[in-house]
């Protein structure tokens, strides 16, 4: 990990996120912010990598490519790999030439936000689904 931020420190600004202490030679990076504000640094951000499959999720649907530095396979990361939207590998190496070619795109930010708009317009929306299914089950007006 240490190598991971020194390697970007070299062409990004690098933040880190952590609920756990982190190394002296990290703490300069640590982001302050409250957690509630975290979807805005995501949002805001050109590039997510963590071990976290939820943030790394939740960073594609804002349209922030994510790279998931994690083994386990899970299907709604599965399916956001297939967008192009989450790159998962475990590789030192590989995880800084997928950043570097993301970070020194000029379109990146662009490609990526295309990206979510196509796969969230894919997607059913849920909340409305359900209202939906639940007002007209009570024969209610249906929500549009």
């Amino acid at each position: 990990k240490i190598e991971l931020v020194i390697q970007l420190s070299k062409f990004a600004k690098v933040y880190i996120s952590s609920e756990g202490e982190l190394p002296i030679s990290l703490e300069k990076h640590k982001i302050d912010i409250s957690p509630e504000k975290i979807h805005d640094a995501l949002y805001f951000s050109s590039l997510y990598i963590g071990e976290g499959a939820t943030m790394a999720s939740e960073s594609a649907v804002l349209g922030t490519p994510s790279i998931y530095a994690n083994k386990l396979k899970l299907g709604y990361i599965n399916e956001q790999k297939k967008v192009g939207l989450v790159f998962q590998t475990m590789s030192l190496e590989k995880i800084l030439t997928i950043s570097k070619k993301i970070l020194t795109s000029p379109n990146s930010e662009r490609y990526f936000r295309e990206l979510k708009v196509n796969m969230l317009s894919q997607k059913i929306d849920l909340t409305k689904y359900l209202c939906n299914t639940v007002l007209s089950q009570n024969k209610l007006n249906v929500v549009q």
